[in-house]
């Protein structure tokens, strides 16, 4: 069985159905940069993207992704259950956090992984994974990575490589 860490990040950067983007940190004061991976040259990036272990699995497979862990993103409630995150009462999005190396893979790339790994479209859930705790979301933790998330998602609206809106 997979070993399960909880993490918790406050607001998603990008609003899930709403044309603005939404403002708000990733990482909370449950969750700063540790003093490994700064002494270590690794960073996080934080994505929601349907079920959880789904997402970390396809992160996973990144060359220069160190670890990916499972955990929630968003929603008001400290602490929250699996039980009460899978059944939608929580306003979380089950996340992944991915430690990644930035001299092997950029947050560039990660993003542009995400994206061809979720259905930006869909505000209801991810492919089969359905209610609003499965939807996709990028979450930042600087403005670094907020500016990259805004031009990445930008890139692909302007694309037209799918029907309907972006809604991530």
């Amino acid at each position: 069985m997979r070993a399960f860490k909880a993490f918790l990040l406050a607001a998603a950067v990008l609003a899930l159905p709403s044309p603005a983007p939404a403002a708000g940190p990733g990482p909370t004061a449950e969750e700063p940069r540790s003093e490994t991976m700064e002494k270590n040259g690794l960073d996080a990036a934080y994505f929601a993207g349907g079920c959880f272990w789904c997402t970390e699995s396809d992160f996973e497979k990144v060359p220069g992704v160190r670890e990916v862990i499972s955990g929630y993103a968003g929603g008001s409630r400290p602490n929250p259950t699996y039980e009460d995150v899978s059944a939608g009462k929580t306003g979380h999005l089950e996340s992944v956090k991915v430690v990644f190396d930035p001299r092997e893979v950029s947050y560039k790339e990660l993003l542009d992984w995400f994206w061809r790994h979720v259905d930006p479209t869909d505000p209801e859930g991810s492919f089969v994974d359905r209610g609003r705790q499965y939807a996709s979301a990028i979450f930042y933790a600087n403005e670094t990575q907020k500016m990259a998330a805004e031009a990445s998602k930008k890139v692909l609206m302007e694309s037209k490589a799918f029907d309907k809106p972006i809604v991530t």
